[in-house]
């Protein structure tokens, strides 16, 4: 499909919508996956887009907007106005897409960009120097999500930990052989001490260009990777990501 193609199919999608002036955030086409800003009325928007043959991509869309109407109803304060703002507005296909709508609140990533990229570890300048209050923010939003309940969930499948269907299935061998030391202790351990943790929802992508910064807080976007998993993942994962910082991996999350 060529892009002038693609871009008219995008196009009838957003008059669907009733979204005006859009522009595009994301046109990966070897992926199939769109993202573009706009309108509706006066209301900034969201819209995200893929294949609807790609079950994995729907599935992770639709865990987006569950996951987001999941803590709207579990927390209050300050962090519920913020997700008020970034709300689900709803979703749609047609014969060859999927899309879902949220409410768009202007924001800064706290990673800046490298060559017209965006870093995954990099923390922008402007930043550096909020640390206590960015970190705080982002614990409390942590505790948050754990409050979220998974009873009554209909299909738990859909929040299953990320990483254990690749550590179950992983040649741990050639791992070892790469790192230069044996991991079967560690995964044993792993695999005894798992069941006993208390699972709560997580986050699952916690990297710092996931978290941004406006003028009413701090927020945390893309619930894709959402799971029930020990609270502890969350906090090691932006630790690790925070690797160029260690001021910021030792003021502590937990």
């Amino acid at each position: 499909m060529s892009e002038d193609m693609l871009k008219n199919k995008i196009d009838k999608i957003l008059d669907r919508s009733g979204i005006n002036n859009s522009q595009f955030i994301k046109f990966d086409q070897i992926n199939m996956r769109f993202a573009l800003l706009g309108e509706i009325s006066d209301t900034k928007v969201l819209i995200k887009i893929v294949e609807k043959n790609n079950l994995h991509q729907v599935k992770r869309l639709e865990k987006e907007i569950l996951v987001s109407d999941l803590l709207l109803g579990a927390v209050d304060g300050e962090y519920q106005k913020i997700l008020r703002n970034i709300s689900s507005i709803g979703s749609g296909h047609d014969e060859e897409f999927f899309w879902i709508i949220r409410k768009y609140m202007t924001a800064e990533q706290l990673t800046t960009n490298i060559d017209g990229n965006q870093s995954y570890t990099r923390i922008s300048a402007e930043f550096l120097n909020s640390k206590d209050q960015i970190l705080t923010s982002v614990s409390s939003i942590i505790s948050d999500f754990s409050k979220v309940s998974q009873d009554g969930l209909v299909d738990t499948q859909l929040f299953k930990p990320r990483f254990e269907t690749e550590l179950e299935n992983y040649n741990l061998a050639l791992l070892e052989k790469s790192i230069g030391f044996e991991l079967t202790d560690a995964v044993n351990f792993y695999k005894q001490n798992r069941q006993n943790e208390k699972k709560v929802l997580i986050m699952g992508d916690l990297v710092p260009s996931n978290i941004l910064v406006a003028d009413s807080g701090i927020m945390i976007i893309d619930y894709e990777w959402a799971s029930f998993d020990t609270r502890m993942s969350d906090i090691s994962f932006l630790w690790l990501f925070l690797f160029r910082y260690p001021d910021w991996q030792k003021n502590g999350l937990i």
